[in-house]
């Protein structure tokens, strides 16, 4: 087995690092301390083409995978905790869909989220239970009134990336 990284995910490495040096280590502080999730930075990352690394190339992402997101996160990383998870919110909502999604639901949501057109956030904590998807209490039910809708009840909290969303991935 083969432990080395392959040329491409060096290369990826590499222009996150230098990514990261030049534009997040000099306002580190500035950004893990104001919580927010600077828009420059996301277009920065979306101009490198980041945001899709988990994405499989057909629908429009890079396909490096989760290593290739592992390497980019560990890069920013360095410098802000804020910034790794900008990147990780383009993998934790999007990860259901691309496991189980339908066709429709994966043509319809990963393309918006690789090219930075939409963004997503990603509710699976609870009050009482924290992430124990065992105890998890929230609940889905189909909804009588709506085709295809569903009704959800339930409180959750720590949506990483709420704000900005456009779209959830909600565990129920």
């Amino acid at each position: 087995m083969d432990f080395e990284l392959s040329d491409e995910l060096l290369a990826l490495r590499d222009s996150v690092r230098k990514l990261a040096q030049e534009k997040i280590k000099p306002r580190a502080r500035e950004i893990d301390s104001s919580g927010e999730y600077p828009q420059d930075i996301f277009e920065a990352f979306r101009d490198a083409d980041l945001l899709g690394l988990c994405i499989p190339e057909e629908y429009g992402g890079s396909g490096a995978g989760i290593l290739g997101l592992t390497l980019a996160i560990e890069e920013v990383t360095k410098y802000s905790n804020v910034t790794g998870l900008m990147l990780l919110l383009t993998r934790l909502p999007t990860g259901p869909i691309m496991i189980s999604g339908s066709e429709e639901q994966k043509l319809k949501y990963l393309p918006s989220i690789a090219n930075g057109s939409k963004r997503s956030a990603f509710g699976l904590s609870e009050p009482g239970g924290g992430s124990d998807v065992a105890g998890m209490q929230t609940r889905a039910t189909p909804d009588p009134d709506v085709e295809g809708g569903w009704i959800l009840n339930g409180t959750k909290c720590w949506i990483s990336g709420v704000r900005q969303a456009d779209w959830f991935t909600v565990f129920a």
